[in-house]
C-alpha cells in the first residue's frame, strides 16, 4: 500500500484463520519492520509493538504485507499495521 502522508508504524497485527499458525511480515520501502515476523495461532490475533525497526514511513513509499510461513491447513491470514500520522 501507499499512504498519502508521513506516518510512524506502531504495531503489526496478524490473524490466522485456521490450521496451526501463520507468520506475517511487513516491509517499509523494502526494509523489514520486524525481521522475525509476527506469529499468530489459529483463530487468534497477535500484536507486535516492541522491537520494531524501520517504522518511519515517508509519503509515497511502499508498505508490503506478506506471509512468510504457515503450519497446518491455514486458508487465510490477515496482516495489518497500526500507525499514527506525523
Amino acid at each position: 500500500i501507499k499512504l498519502p502522508f508521513n506516518a510512524t508504524i506502531t504495531a503489526i497485527d496478524v490473524y490466522c484463520d485456521a490450521g496451526t499458525s501463520a507468520v506475517g511480515k511487513v516491509q517499509n520501502n523494502a526494509s523489514e519492520v520486524y525481521s522475525s515476523g509476527v506469529s499468530a495461532n489459529a483463530n487468534s490475533w497477535t500484536s507486535q509493538t516492541s522491537s520494531l525497526t524501520n517504522t518511519s514511513y515517508t509519503s509515497g513509499n511502499t508498505i508490503k504485507f506478506y506471509v512468510s510461513a504457515v503450519t497446518g491447513a491455514v486458508s487465510s491470514e490477515t496482516i495489518a499495521i497500526q500507525y499514527f500520522r506525523n
